[in-house]
């Protein structure tokens, strides 16, 4: 039923997550799951050992996928009639630790801009569409150039680009509907965006046969050497490059995003428009992430209301 009704990527995150699930819990019949099953399991889910990587413990956050991919289980079959209740709403979910948000401030953005002219032009591409427009990965390598209207400046989503341990390189759906919007760019991008398009004409040309023949039907526009999709770990292993050697701090590619939110806010873009931009599917996202700048650009807007009603008056 997931693989035909759930998207890929989250069918494949849920393959993943089955296995421990199934080998602590999957032998109990689903009406005589308890919510200290559930409990059990996330507690072991926390001790040292669990994490392959780290040594120590699953992270909260990863804890609480398993209670919603179980919880997505076992609702299919309350709705299917096969147990009467989800024992999922009986328990707590675990609850993800908030990290602070990584960014970069006002002054390192522009030293980033400046940096990225040193750069290969393929990869002043990638970082300026993702710090210029505040796309997601995903989205930015599942562009083609179809989505781009150079002489109007838009880009538009609809697509994304995904990677999973056994099925490679994807195309997937967006992550909501909300998700697949247009995305007005400056002229400079689109500049640089007709540069890099000539640019990678050549390379075509250089490659020669070797070019993949699937870039004619699906022309993206960020490419492995012969043309297949790229992979989505190359722009991050770059961008840990290119801010090592300028000084900056180490963020994750993610953190173009939202560096890209919070400049907007600062500027005093209303908070639906930034959602907008961003593609949540719902403006509460965007004030539950960016709560903190916006209450700062709230006192901003205080101060210059006083500034314009109260202190400026005359004689005043």
């Amino acid at each position: 039923y997931g693989k035909e009704h759930l998207r890929e990527r989250t069918y494949l995150r849920y393959v993943e997550l089955s296995q421990r699930t199934y080998a602590a819990i999957g032998h109990i019949r689903l009406d005589r799951l308890q919510p200290h099953h559930l409990l059990d399991f996330y507690k072991q889910l926390a001790e040292p050992g669990q994490n392959k990587r780290t040594g120590g413990g699953l992270a909260s956050k990863t804890i609480k996928h398993y209670h919603t991919f179980i919880s997505s289980v076992m609702e299919r079959a309350v709705k299917w009639k096969l147990i009467a209740d989800n024992p999922c709403h009986r328990v707590d979910a675990p609850k993800a630790d908030k990290k602070q948000i990584q960014y970069l401030d006002d002054k390192q953005a522009l030293q980033f801009m400046d940096a990225l002219e040193k750069e290969p032009l393929e990869y002043q591409a990638i970082f300026s569409i993702l710090l210029l427009t505040g796309m997601r990965r995903g989205e930015l390598l599942g562009l083609e150039w179809p989505d781009i209207d150079l002489d109007e400046r838009v880009i538009h989503i609809r697509r994304t680009s995904q990677y999973a341990p056994g099925a490679g390189i994807y195309t997937d759906t967006t992550k909501t509907e909300q998700s697949k919007r247009p995305l007005s760019i400056p002229a400079e991008l689109a500049d640089l965006l007709r540069r890099y398009r000539v640019e990678q004409g050549e390379r075509r040309l250089r490659v020669g046969d070797r070019w993949s023949p699937e870039w004619a039907e699906h022309p993206r526009l960020f490419t492995q050497w012969d043309g297949k999709p790229m992979h989505p770990n190359a722009p991050y292993q770059e961008l840990q490059k290119l801010l090592q050697r300028n000084g900056l701090p180490k963020v994750s590619l993610h953190s173009l995003r939202h560096t890209n939110a919070t400049l907007l806010i600062r500027q005093g873009t209303d908070v639906r428009t930034v959602s907008g931009r961003l593609g949540h599917s719902q403006t509460s996202t965007t004030l539950n992430i960016y709560a903190e700048f916006l209450q700062s650009a709230d006192k901003a807007a205080s101060e210059s209301i006083a500034d314009a009603l109260l202190r400026n008056r005359a004689g005043g």
